[in-house]
C-alpha cells in the first residue's frame, strides 16, 4: 500500500507548503475548462503581469517608454503581439535591469542553460513561482499515471535549482524526498554515465519495478539498446515520460516496445519549465493556465516560433521570450476533453534548422526518418557543411555499404538541389552536449 499517497498533503500543510496544494487543486481544475475560458484567464493574468513590468521593471520600464507605449493600451492579444520580441541576448545584455526592483538574488531561484545551443541562458524566479511549477509538473505527470510515491527511474542530468547565496530550496529538496522515500526514485545522470554503469541501471530497474522512467529520449533510447542487444528481461514499464530532446515516432517506437509501456512525450525549457505534454490520447497540451504562447510566423511560410510569456513569474518576467523553438498549432481539441491547446508539430530549434541556396529552411526533423529507415543505424548526427553538401556520421549495429545510402541522399537532392553532395562514416559513439543531450543537426551554414 502506497501510503504517501494519504500523507503527502497532511505533511505539505504542515510543513508550510499549503499554497502548493492550492495551486495543485486549481490546475486540476484549470485543465478541464474550455478554451474561451483559458484564454480569458490568461488576459487576466497578463494585464496583471503588464502592470507589473510597467511600474517595477527597469527593463520593461523603458522599452514601453521608448515604443510610446503605455500597458493600459494594450486591449487586446493581438495589441499584445506588437510588443517587441525578448532574446536570450537581450537577457543576457539587460542584466539585472530584467529582475524586479527591489527584490534580492540571494531570496531567488537562480536556472541556468546548458548552453548547447551557445551561451548558457540565466534567469530567476521567486518562492511562489517554484510552487507552482511543482504544481504543474505533478499535473502533466499525473497524466501518465503519477501519483504521490510512485516509483520512478530517472535517467536526467540535474542541474539543481539554486539560490546566489543561500539555498532556500534544502527544505522543500527533503520534503520531497521524503514524499517519493528513499526507495520510490533511482536515479543515474547520462554525462558521464559508463556503459557498466547504464547496465547496472537497468539491473535495478529490473528489481525495483517502476512504474514511470523519465529521462533524455535519445537517452532512454541508448538504454533500450542495451536491452535489447544483451537480451535483458525487463519488467514492464507502465509510463515513459521522454524530454529535453525532439522525439521521433522510430524512437517512440522503440521505447514503447522495448519497455512495454506507452509513451508520454514532454516539451519544455528550463527558463519556463513545461509548455507543452503527452495526454493519453496522445496529444500535446500546452500549459495555458502558466503561459501564453504565441506560435509567430516565418518569411519561409511553413515554420512558426514559439514566442512565451510567463504568466507567474514577477521576479524576472519573461514577456514575448523567444525560445529559438518551432511549433505548429493542430486544428482540432482533442478528444480527452481538455481546453488546454493542442501542439500538432514540433519542429526543433533554430540550430536544428538547415538552409537552401535560395534561402529556404529545412528542419532537421523532417529528415530524421529517411535516416532512421537505413537498416542498422541506431543513432546519428547530420551535418550541413555548405548549402548543398552533407555529412552522417552513424553508429550501427552492422556494416552498411553506398547502397544502404541512396534513398536517403535521394531526400537531400530533394531538398537541396540535385548537385547535393553527402558523405557519411560509421563511427562507435556520437559525443553528448555537456548537458548530457545528443546533438542530432548541426549547420555550419550561416
Amino acid at each position: 500500500m502506497n501510503i504517501c499517497r494519504y500523507t503527502a498533503p497532511v505533511l505539505l500543510r504542515t510543513s508550510g507548503y499549503g499554497a502548493f496544494l492550492r495551486y495543485l487543486e486549481e490546475t486540476e481544475a484549470n485543465q478541464w475548462k474550455t478554451g474561451d475560458e483559458l484564454k480569458h484567464m490568461q488576459w487576466v493574468k497578463l494585464r496583471r503581469l503588464l502592470e507589473h513590468c510597467a511600474r517595477h521593471v527597469p527593463y520593461y520600464q523603458k522599452m514601453f517608454q521608448e515604443k510610446g507605449i503605455h500597458w493600459e493600451d494594450l486591449k487586446s492579444f493581438d495589441d499584445f503581439s506588437r510588443l517587441p520580441v525578448l532574446t536570450r541576448k537581450i537577457v543576457g545584455d539587460q542584466g539585472d535591469a530584467t529582475l524586479t526592483r527591489g527584490v534580492r538574488k540571494e531570496d531567488l531561484i537562480l536556472r541556468s542553460t546548458s548552453g548547447s545551443t551557445g551561451e548558457p541562458t540565466i534567469t530567476y524566479y521567486d518562492r511562489d513561482k517554484m510552487l507552482r511549477s511543482w504544481a504543474y509538473d505533478v499535473r502533466h505527470n499525473r497524466w501518465a499515471g503519477y501519483e504521490w510515491g510512485t516509483k520512478i527511474a530517472s535517467y536526467w542530468t540535474v542541474y539543481p535549482e539554486r539560490s546566489p547565496q543561500r539555498d532556500i530550496l534544502t527544505p522543500l529538496r527533503k520534503l520531497k524526498k521524503y514524499l517519493q522515500g528513499h526507495a520510490r526514485t533511482i536515479k543515474i545522470d547520462p554525462r558521464d554515465a559508463t556503459e557498466e554503469e547504464r547496465l547496472d541501471f537497468l539491473r535495478q530497474i529490473k528489481s525495483f519495478k517502476p512504474k514511470i522512467l523519465e529521462g533524455y529520449a535519445y537517452g532512454l533510447h541508448d538504454l533500450a539498446m542495451l536491452v535489447e542487444r544483451d537480451s535483458i528481461a525487463l519488467p514492464p514499464v507502465p509510463a515513459i515520460i521522454p524530454g529535453a530532446e525532439a522525439l521521433s515516432p522510430a524512437v517512440r517506437t522503440t521505447l514503447e516496445r522495448v519497455f512495454q509501456g506507452t509513451v508520454f512525450n514532454r516539451y519544455g525549457s528550463t527558463e519556463v519549465e513545461i509548455i507543452a505534454s503527452e495526454c493519453p490520447h496522445h496529444s500535446m497540451h500546452t500549459n495555458d493556465d502558466n503561459l501564453l504562447i504565441e506560435l509567430v510566423d516565418t518569411p519561409d511560410g511553413d515554420l512558426a516560433k514559439v514566442v512565451i510569456t510567463d504568466l507567474h513569474n514577477y521576479a524576472m518576467p519573461l514577456i514575448r521570450y523567444d525560445l529559438n523553438d518551432y511549433a505548429r498549432w493542430a486544428d482540432r481539441p482533442c478528444a480527452c476533453g481538455r481546453g488546454l491547446a493542442v501542439f500538432s508539430r514540433l519542429d526543433g530549434r533554430t540550430s536544428d534548422l538547415f538552409k537552401t541556396k535560395d534561402n529556404r529552411l529545412v528542419t532537421g526533423l523532417s529528415l530524421g526518418p529517411d535516416v532512421e529507415k537505413i537498416i542498422g543505424v541506431q543513432l546519428f548526427q547530420l551535418i550541413q557543411k555548405e548549402h548543398t553538401a552533407f555529412h552522417l556520421f552513424c553508429v550501427a549495429d552492422r556494416a552498411l555499404n553506398p547502397g544502404d545510402l541512396e534513398g536517403f541522399h535521394a531526400r537531400l537532392k530533394k531538398s537541396f538541389g540535385p548537385e547535393t553532395l553527402f558523405t557519411w562514416e560509421i563511427v562507435e559513439e556520437i559525443p553528448r552536449t555537456a548537458g548530457g543531450k545528443h546533438k542530432f543537426y548541426l549547420s555550419e551554414v550561416t
